[in-house]
């Protein structure tokens, strides 16, 4: 009894109120007024406006993250928005910039490609000018040719053959016609000697050493050999062709640039472009050495009984000797294209002019046409 008595003693009386204050603050919870906080972003969770670069499987990286070899030295952004950079850490990781957070770098770019420089247009190959003319005997053609080797004919002259498109060591000088006009022969600078039709062929000096170009060549009269003279006068004679001296080795005060041969005397003359004449058992009807030119001479021509002759300069102004005849010429007028040689017409006793683009000037003499 006793022992009941403590423990009924023990318990404590609670009011009715406090049952029911108790009741109503247990039974309506508080709710906050205020809007409920936002959830944050687990981390390693894909942002795709705010992290780059990611990884195989979507997500964003974080700082300490081992990065690929091809990401070495690139920025990106973290999840957290931190700026990283995959860089050599115990193997290559990304980690913080040094300049920890802030504003986030820009993505990176893709390298600039340069522009490529324009490959230049290969230029066209020079057009090969013309060199010299040839006339056929009768006087009712001539030939032209050019640097490379084409020969061109006009008037009653034939096409017998040409050097163009095949190797040529050095540029063709000069055309000259065989004794009936069956033929003709070419000669190149280095002394190459290139004979068609009835043109026989009696040496040459192709790959042998010269002290100076070949510039020019003349038949002798039966057509059974020539001479080729040299820039510096040198004469080379072949076949039938007989060597009557030469200015090879003598001082000059300009280049020879042209032989003819006198056929009455079995000589030659050779002119230089200062005007100057060289007679080898050949008669001597004058000159223009010492006097002014306006422009160098650049060929000649015998008339065709052989006791005259003219030369012809690049302005196209001719110099006539001995019983050769004035008829006109060129040195008055504008060219198109400097002259580069000159033939006789031995039907008429007149002459041609040529051109280096190809136009004939004909002086009481036909024109066959222009190359």
């Amino acid at each position: 009894m006793k022992r009941l008595e403590a423990i009924r003693a023990s318990c404590v009386t609670i009011p009715t109120a406090g049952l029911l204050a108790v009741g109503f603050a247990t039974a309506v919870p508080s709710v906050s007024s205020a809007s409920a906080s936002p959830q944050s972003t687990p981390a390693g969770s894909v942002d795709a406006t705010s992290c780059y670069p990611l990884t195989d499987g979507g997500n964003c990286y974080e700082p300490g993250e081992f990065c690929r070899k091809a990401t070495a030295g690139v920025t990106g952004v973290a999840g957290d928005g931190e700026s990283i950079v995959c860089e050599t850490n115990d193997g290559l990781r990304w980690e913080p910039t040094s300049g920890g957070g802030g504003s986030a770098p820009p993505p990176p770019t893709s390298p600039s490609v340069p522009t490529p420089a324009p490959v230049p247009t290969p230029a066209a190959p020079p057009t090969p000018q013309f060199t010299g003319m040839a006339s056929t005997p009768t006087g009712n053609g001539y030939w032209l040719v050019t640097s490379d080797g084409r020969v061109s004919a006009h008037g009653n002259a034939a096409a017998l053959g040409t050097m163009s498109g095949r190797p040529l060591n050095a540029p063709i000088n000069h055309i000259v016609a065989s004794a009936d006009g069956g033929g003709y022969w070419l000669v190149a600078a280095d002394g190459g000697t290139f004979a068609f039709g009835d043109a026989g062929f009696f040496g040459s000096m192709g790959g042998k050493p010269l002290n100076a170009p070949v510039v020019d060549i003349a038949p002798t009269s039966d057509g059974q050999g020539y001479w080729l003279v040299g820039a510096d006068g040198g004469i080379f004679a072949f076949g039938d062709a007989y060597f009557a001296g030469s200015m090879g080795g003598h001082p000059l005060n300009a280049p020879v640039v042209g032989i003819a041969a006198d056929y009455s005397s079995g000589g030659y003359w050779e002119v230089a472009t200062d005007g100057g004449i060289f007679a080898f058992t050949a008669p001597f009807y004058g000159s223009m050495g010492g006097q002014p030119l306006n422009r160098p001479i650049v060929g000649m021509t015998p008339t065709a009984d052989d006791l005259g002759y003219w030369f012809v300069a690049s302005d196209g102004g001719l110099f006539s000797f001995g019983d050769a005849g004035f008829y006109g010429s060129e040195g008055a007028g504008p060219l198109a294209a400097p002259i580069v040689g000159m033939a006789t017409d031995r039907s008429t006793g007149g002459y041609w002019m040529l051109s280096a683009d190809g136009t004939v000037y004909a002086f009481h003499a036909t024109n066959f046409g222009s190359a």
